[in-house]
């Protein structure tokens, strides 16, 4: 049985920082055209492509930084509660891991 009895705080951060940039332009992808395109008003006339390219670029930037706060929020708060409940605990099969090197 192994235990995670620490995470570095920064390095979760800039971890899930990049997930959610991925996460952001993932939806960007989608929600863009919708953007792009929907109605604007008395007129509707669409908000146009300039629209999309800036939800391409406002999207993964802005759930890149609230990835990296909330990704060290919480690694700094699993840190606080560890020392309370003992840690997460996995178990690993390093049988079924490949050799490397003669064997």
């Amino acid at each position: 049985m192994l235990e995670i009895r620490r995470i570095k705080v920064l390095r979760c951060g800039i971890v899930s920082g990049v997930l959610y940039a991925f996460g952001g332009l993932f939806e960007a992808l989608f929600m863009g055209p919708m953007m792009a395109w929907a109605p604007s008003g008395p007129g509707f006339f669409g908000h146009g492509p300039l629209v999309f390219v800036g939800v391409l670029v406002l999207f993964p930037l802005l759930f890149a930084v609230i990835g990296f706060i909330s990704g060290v929020i919480m690694a700094a708060l699993y840190n606080l509660v560890v020392g309370w409940t003992g840690g997460l605990q996995f178990e690993v099969d390093l049988s079924s891991e490949p050799q490397i090197g003669p064997a």
